[in-house]
């Protein structure tokens, strides 16, 4: 079974696209990977108007368009500034994502400790 995986992939967004794309690359790595799949429960993401849910299931992540019923956690932000996180890594990247929540680009909602765990896969594409 792949590490990440698009549910109805036909029917995908831009956004479920591009992190299926990021997602497959980083999680090559295997403490990240780990990482992943130590995870459980999914986190909507909302890039524009467009939504997108992570569901981390212990095997990896499905990649599904919309909001799910449940959610964990949640983040919201223009494009530009998700990716802004995303090409950001490690405490630089915590940082980054600080500051747009505290100059309010960017939206948290949920477990934020989730969030927390889920940030080193989030920012390995700055590496």
């Amino acid at each position: 079974m792949d590490i990440v995986r698009l549910k109805d992939p036909q029917n995908m967004n831009v956004l479920g696209l591009l992190l299926f794309g990021f997602l497959g690359s980083v999680l090559v790595d295997p403490a990240l990977a780990a990482r992943a799949k130590g995870l459980r429960g999914c986190i909507w993401l909302r890039a524009g108007m467009m939504w997108t849910s992570l569901c981390f299931d212990g095997q990896g992540i499905e990649i599904v368009r919309g909001k799910t019923a449940e959610r964990r956690a949640a983040v919201e932000g223009d494009m530009h500034v998700l990716l802004g996180v995303v090409t950001s890594s490690g405490f630089r990247g915590l940082l980054a994502m600080a500051g747009l929540w505290l100059r309010g680009k960017l939206r948290l909602a949920g477990n934020l400790i989730f969030l927390l765990r889920l940030l080193p896969i989030l920012t390995a594409g700055g590496r």
